[in-house]
């Protein structure tokens, strides 16, 4: 599995596990994103954005046979590239008016089907087809493995990272800060913004 043009293949699996899980992961506490903007409930937003999600996949499912799988994913890669681009151009203008928000809010909400139509899906496709016959299944736990541990990074490693803590409010801020004094002495300080 790890000799060879296999090797190649693995390594195409493991990339694409890791970006499957570590690119749209950065919206994973999208909760606590979306509550920044005091613009709507933010677990209305999160349930919009779930129910937009599933248009993701129907979009893939009915657009593959008929513009093909190049074409498909090119449209909306460039879709959720330019999300999200737009969704940092609306943060970046200061002061944020009510306007810019909903902005923000509505293109978040775009990025996530743009990126389940996208990135999302054809990365879930890749380990099964680049594996040879005989190692498909090993190269598939491979991948699986690999993005499970991905995706324990993205969302419960993200929360003690000095980045993290500074784009909080002030108070979840100081709560993460209060969780980098339980570490050990060196890792406390490599870790405090």
């Amino acid at each position: 599995m790890f000799k060879g043009t296999n090797k190649k293949r693995t390594i195409t699996a493991v990339v694409a596990a890791c970006s499957s899980m570590l690119t749209e992961m950065s919206f994973a506490a999208n909760t606590v994103f979306l509550a920044q903007f005091n613009i709507m409930d933010s677990f209305t937003a999160t349930m919009i954005k779930r129910a937009v999600l599933l248009l993701g996949p129907i979009t893939v499912m009915t657009c593959i046979e008929r513009l093909g799988r190049r074409k498909t994913f090119l449209g909306m890669d460039s879709l959720s590239a330019s999300s999200l681009l737009m969704m940092g151009v609306l943060g970046a203008i200061q002061p944020a008016s009510d306007g810019l928000k909903r902005g923000i809010v509505a293109v978040s909400i775009l990025f996530t089907y743009t990126y389940i139509a996208s990135f999302g899906s054809i990365m879930q496709i890749v380990p099964s087809e680049i594996s040879h016959i005989s190692l498909r299944d090993k190269t598939s736990m491979v991948y699986w493995m690999v993005s499970d541990v991905a995706n324990f990074a993205a969302t419960f490693l993200a929360s003690i990272s000095p980045f993290d803590a500074l784009c909080r409010p002030g108070r979840q801020g100081r709560i993460h800060l209060r969780r980098h004094e339980r570490l050990p002495p060196g890792l406390g300080v490599l870790l405090l913004p």
